[in-house]
């Protein structure tokens, strides 16, 4: 049984668009969780919005998100968080320290074993972003899913 083509089309994800799309939102999420942590407090809303501004961007380019473009964004979204985990505590180094940003960036597990409490603080952050990562991923799916379970009934109407 054939689809009409424009129902075809309407329904087809675009991936490498959405790809583009969720690599912008993810850095402009990464933007937001430097911004966040330079301000001085714990990155985590940040986490949240990067995973919706990689979906955002998905959606915006790719026409429509689907399975696979939501793990796409996940997938983004968590190495994005952690760079710009690791950028942010980079600059807090260099702003304390005479060191160079890529001095500081590639030193901070050094620092994490010379320092108790930096490591405790680093992996922290670090778990309240993903956390926050987490959260946005549920509400993610549940409204995926909610759509799909709309377009059922509709289509059995």
């Amino acid at each position: 049984m054939k689809l009409n083509n424009n129902l075809n089309t309407t329904l087809q994800t675009r991936y490498f668009p959405g790809c583009v799309g969720a690599f912008a939102g993810t850095l402009l999420g990464m933007v937001l969780w430097i911004l966040f942590f330079l301000a001085g407090t714990i990155p985590g809303t940040a986490g949240l919005l990067t995973m919706i501004l990689a979906v955002a961007g998905f959606r915006l380019l790719g026409k429509r998100v689907s399975f696979p473009g939501i793990g796409i964004c996940l997938l983004l979204s968590g190495i994005g968080i952690y760079v710009a985990h690791r950028i942010g505590y980079a600059i807090g180094i260099t702003r304390e320290n005479d060191y160079s940003f890529f001095e500081a960036f590639r030193g901070i597990e050094d620092f994490m074993v010379d320092s108790p409490e930096f490591a405790s603080m680093y992996w922290l952050n670090l778990l309240v972003g993903y956390g926050a990562l987490g959260l946005a991923l549920i509400g993610v799916l549940a409204r995926y899913v909610w759509k799909r379970v709309r377009a059922k009934k509709k289509k059995s109407l």
